[in-house]
């Protein structure tokens, strides 16, 4: 009891501590970033960390602890020491220095580190102390408080509640004392009662387990005897399943109690709750008499006690479908030989009588074609003792079946044929042609096929022989082969290539004089296809040929062979289709004459005939480029822009050009090579490169690649084109310079041919003088009315734009704002800065009014320093809000001539409307001429409407 209470009151109090330390640490923490965020606010403020330390300084003369439990030090870092702004807070209030290492929370600080620890302080003292950075003064602030302020007040309650305890304890021993005598006299009595009940208890055990044991032994011979039987009828499952005929048993009242899944199946049984049903059907004895009760069978077994074997039925069900099956039936006792019930197998034997049946007419058909045959059939013994022959067999030999029973095979046979090899048990059969020596001693020609009968161990019985005349078929053979000799020897003669192909293009054939013509020899030919000696477009040649022999045409052609030394030959060549005797294409047969010499002189003239039609083209696409070249020129020539005859350019140069994908570069303003009109869909090129980029530019000179140099691509081709692909890039060259670049691209070898090269020089020398000239043009035009100084339009294109604009405002009824503006204290500058001072805020102003104008107002130098605007379909009141923004926005710009930045410049504006303030240019500038001296005369620097009063 007294150790419980001391271990209750001392968690008690060491949870009250933890709770008071975890809220002693968040002050901490907290008031070292109240003080470090205060310190970074003061600079903020002030800029000035002496101010701020001077300050710290006299705070810590008014204020030298934040409480008795906690103090708060600020410190800095000089070398490796930590110089305490407010830590000796004496009279004399000198700065405490100690090392770095000495103070570990203020080095954390000083670090640019946040937390809080438990470390020694400079004095030894173990302390709690938050630390906290002070951003961009590199100081450091420490809150801290001493850990025995903290722990003193908990150890004292400790000690006091200890003391409390043991007093209490001491108390309760005494009343202890006293009630433990009572509960010892009642415990004796308690004892000896419990003693007599645990001998009780011991002797009813001790028949309780007597009686358990005789129970264990009669529930493990119980369970020994279920075993038994559960083996069994494990056993009798798998028998039923695995047996090929159904079994079921019917009890004594002849009601179906177990069937197998055979029987099931067979009998088409339906299992149901109340047992198995059986289907209607009826049932007739292998005779086909109908026995009218289908229990029968089992009443005669029960009946009789005895079994019944191999009794064959017929099972006839509704749907017509029958069965021929084998019952066999044995009755079942138990042990006192009281009848069970009767226990039945049943086998379907349909399919086996069938079989049997089947057998026995094959054997009488056997019989029949063994005596009608129309070929002769002989069985004869291991040893070539006949044992049976046909009727066939004996015409042929001229003897009857008994003489040949007295002879053997060896004798028959002529004395030439007799081969050992073939007269062997050995082979399983063969197939042969003898010769057999017939009664009358005649010669008789037959084809022999046999075969030995083995028994079902694989020893051989006898040999079955068939004979075939075959003696009209060999003198056949033997006039065919006279023949065929005779027509070899006249086509090993002739001086045509004779050349025979089976239906898979196999040579069988070739005379002499074909092997001679292609350098090889007959057995080198033989057995090779005829597509081995010809080349692509002749085996292509040859395939269709060949499929018009299977068709049955005959053709003639030309037809070129590779020769065995690499060279060609050229042959007319007269193929007929050979035919079996079924009509089956079985190949062709091909009569050649070596052309060569015919084929190379109409050779030559073909190629005399196509040189001279392509000069002839290209004399014609000559003439028609220079027809179109000339059709650019002209519309080159009526161009107003540059802009105009680049579009000429990417309509019409496609014509002259046509195949091609390519495009016309220019030379820009930052010397950047830049495509300005293209052609063909896909350019296969930068469209915007450096010159260097370009090999035609760099050397001056017309640049052509094809697939024999593709190193030398220019870089501005993409690297990644075919092989065959070729690029051509020509110079476009004025006055001695590079202007520009013309850039074809062709997908096939072959394709950019000199004759378009030379077009593609001519077609770049007339586009730069074109080019040139536009260009000078537009130079010329743009000096006369552009402002060299601003940029902007000088006052001729001012007022021709101007009465422009007053004609179409008048006619679609739309105002027109003009602004007019002058530069305050112009002269100022020029005084101050120069006149190049002057004209860099005139160009500084121009370039301001170019950026704030919409793309149809016309900004303009009236002269001088003063600035005109023409505001189209602008109001009084828009043109008055966008002379203010445009006041405003030059007031706020800042010009920088040389190192120098200028005043600031102002502008005083004067501002008048049509129609409103006039409907003449003269009347419209005038109106706005008064407002703008009107602004200067009022102070400048503002905006000023013409009013009429």
């Amino acid at each position: 009891m007294t150790t419980v209470v001391f271990m209750v009151a001392g968690l008690s109090i060491y949870l009250i501590y933890r709770t008071a330390f975890n809220q002693q640490k968040n002050r901490l923490f907290e008031t070292a970033q109240a003080q470090a965020r205060l310190l970074e606010s003061m600079y903020h403020g002030t800029q000035n960390p002496e101010l701020i330390e001077k300050a710290v300084i006299e705070a810590s003369k008014h204020f030298q602890k934040t409480s008795q439990s906690g103090e708060i030090n600020i410190g800095k870092r000089e070398g490796n020491q930590i110089v305490f702004l407010n830590e000796n807070p004496d009279v004399s209030f000198k700065k405490t220095i100690i090392p770095l290492s000495q103070n570990l929370a203020m080095q954390q600080a000083l670090q640019g580190k946040s937390g809080i620890s438990i470390n020694f302080d400079h004095q030894g003292n173990k302390v709690l102390a938050a630390y906290e950075p002070v951003d961009y003064l590199d100081w450091g602030v420490v809150a801290q408080v001493n850990l025995a302020e903290i722990r003193a007040p908990y150890i004292q309650a400790g000690l006091y509640t200890f003391l409390g305890a043991s007093l209490i304890n001491c108390l309760g021993c005494l009343i202890l004392w006293q009630l433990s005598k009572q509960m010892v006299r009642e415990l004796q009595a308690r004892t000896t009662q419990t003693q007599d009940l645990e001998h009780r208890v011991v002797e009813r055990t001790a028949e309780l387990s007597q009686i358990n044991e005789q129970f264990r032994s009669e529930i493990i011979e119980r369970q020994r005897l279920e075993e038994v039987l559960q083996r069994e009828l494990d056993l009798l499952a798998r028998i039923m399943e695995t047996s090929p005929v159904g079994i079921i048993m019917i009890d004594p009242s002849e009601n179906i109690i177990i069937a197998s899944e055979q029987a099931e199946t067979m009998l088409r049984l339906s299992k149901t709750e109340q047992g198995y049903q059986t289907p209607p059907w009826n049932l007739s004895d292998e005779e086909g008499n109908l026995i009218t009760e289908q229990k029968q069978l089992c009443q005669q077994v029960i009946e009789s006690r005895q079994s019944i074997y191999n009794l064959r039925h017929f099972i006839e069900f509704l749907d017509g479908h029958h069965l021929l099956v084998s019952i066999n039936g044995a009755p079942v006792f138990d042990e006192n030989e009281k009848l069970e019930g009767v226990v039945f197998t049943i086998e379907d034997i349909t399919e086996r009588v069938q079989v049997e049946t089947a057998l026995l007419h094959s054997e009488t058909q056997f019989r029949a074609i063994f005596e009608q045959a129309s070929v002769g059939i002989g069985i004869v013994s291991l040893n070539g003792q006949f044992i049976r022959v046909n009727q066939r067999y004996c015409e042929l030999t001229g003897y009857t079946e008994t003489e040949l029973q007295n002879k053997t095979y060896q004798e028959i046979l002529h004395p030439d044929d007799l081969d050992p090899n073939t007269e062997t048990t050995d082979m399983n059969s063969f197939s042969v042609e003898k010769r057999y020596i017939r009664k009358d001693n005649s010669i008789i020609w037959v084809h022999l096929s046999g075969s030995v009968v083995k028994n079902s161990d694989g020893e051989p019985l006898y040999i079955l022989g068939v004979v075939e005349d075959i003696s009209e078929r060999k003198q056949a053979l033997e006039a065919l082969r006279e023949s065929e000799e005779q027509y070899r020897r006249i086509i090993e003669t002739t001086a045509e290539g004779v050349w025979s192909i089976n239906d898979t293009q196999k040579t069988t054939f070739v005379n002499r004089r074909m092997a001679q013509m292609l350098g090889y020899t007959v057995e080198e030919m033989l057995g090779r296809s005829m597509l081995d000696f010809t080349d692509a477009e002749g085996q292509a040649i040859v395939l269709q040929n060949l499929e018009s022999g299977r068709q049955g045409l005959t053709e003639v052609h030309d037809l070129k062979f590779m020769c065995k030394n690499g060279k060609s030959i050229w042959t007319m060549i007269s193929t007929n289709p050979i035919f079996d005797a079924q009509g089956n294409y079985a190949g062709s047969l091909g009569m050649l004459t070596d052309i060569t010499e015919r084929k190379n002189t109409e050779e030559a003239l073909q190629q005399a005939n196509r040189q001279l039609t392509a000069w002839v083209q290209q004399l014609e696409q000559r003439n028609q480029d220079i027809l179109l070249l000339n059709q650019i020129s002209d519309f080159l020539q009526a161009c107003l822009t540059i802009e105009e005859a680049y579009r000429v350019i990417s309509e019409m140069l496609p014509d002259l050009f046509t195949g091609y994908q390519g495009g016309l570069f220019i030379i820009n303003t930052s010397n950047l090579v830049e495509i300005v009109a293209t052609w063909g869909e896909d350019l296969h090129s930068k469209t915007l490169f450096t010159y260097d980029e370009c090999w035609a530019l760099r050397r001056g000179r017309i640049h052509w690649v094809n697939a024999a140099h593709s190193n030398l691509r220019c870089q501005h081709v993409y690297p990644h084109l075919a092989a065959h692909d070729e690029s051509l890039c020509v110079p476009m060259m004025a006055q001695g310079k590079a202007i520009g670049l013309l850039y074809l691209y062709g997908s096939q070898s072959g394709q950019l041919s000199e004759t378009k090269q030379q077009l593609a020089q001519t077609v770049a020398e007339n586009l730069s003088l074109v080019l040139a000239n536009l260009k000078l043009r537009e130079t010329l035009q743009a000096e006369s009315i552009i402002d060299p100084l601003t940029k902007l339009y000088n006052r001729r294109y001012m007022e021709e734009a101007f009465k422009r604009e007053l004609s179409l405002a008048k006619r679609k009824r739309h105002p027109v704002g003009i602004i007019m503006l002058d530069v305050d204290h112009f002269r100022s500058f020029n005084e101050t800065f120069g006149h190049e001072g002057g004209n860099c805020a005139l160009e500084a102003v121009g370039s301001f009014l170019s950026s704030q104008i919409r793309s149809g107002d016309i900004a303009c130098r009236y002269g001088g320093e003063e600035f005109l605007l023409i505001l189209p379909e602008a109001s009084l009141e828009i043109s008055l809000h966008r002379a203010e923004q445009i006041r405003q926005g030059i007031k706020q710009l800042q010009v920088s001539f040389g190192e120098q930045l200028l005043n600031q410049i102002t502008v005083s504006i004067g501002l008048s409307c049509f129609p409103d303030h006039g409907k003449t240019m003269e009347t419209l500038i005038q109106a706005a001429d008064f407002a703008l001296y009107q602004a200067k005369n009022e102070g400048r620097d503002r905006v000023v409407r013409y009013s009429v009063e």
